[in-house]
């Protein structure tokens, strides 16, 4: 079961306003090339990211500070476009999100909150 909200800084699913639906650049291989997106501390999300292989499942985590939080498995749509769950960010940072599929892809993410 996913936290409500875990002392990383992170709110999964309950939104405390109106979301902000996020459309996230391409990702990188690597977590060292992971594009940026700036976003406000509380605002919250629906971030969407595209160009990945399409019909496969992936599974999103968020990292910060060393500590991951996995969310449960999502569907890539046959445009190579997955959407995920609301997130609010509470806490200034660099969160990495990672989506991994089950044949050892990943593909990362970052979001700048600040």
């Amino acid at each position: 079961m996913i936290p409500q909200e875990s002392t990383l800084g992170i709110i999964i699913n309950n939104p405390s306003g109106p979301a902000i639906q996020k459309q996230m650049p391409a990702p990188a291989k690597n977590p060292q090339q992971a594009p940026e997106v700036n976003v406000q501390p509380g605002k919250p999300i629906v971030p969407t990211i595209s160009l990945l292989p399409k019909n496969i499942s992936v599974t999103p985590s968020v990292t910060i500070d060393d500590k991951k939080v996995t969310l449960p498995a999502i569907k890539v749509d046959s445009d190579g476009k997955v959407t995920l769950p609301l997130l609010n960010f509470t806490k200034p940072g660099v969160y990495l999100i990672q989506l991994s599929t089950a044949d050892g892809q990943k593909f990362f993410v970052k979001i700048v909150v600040g």
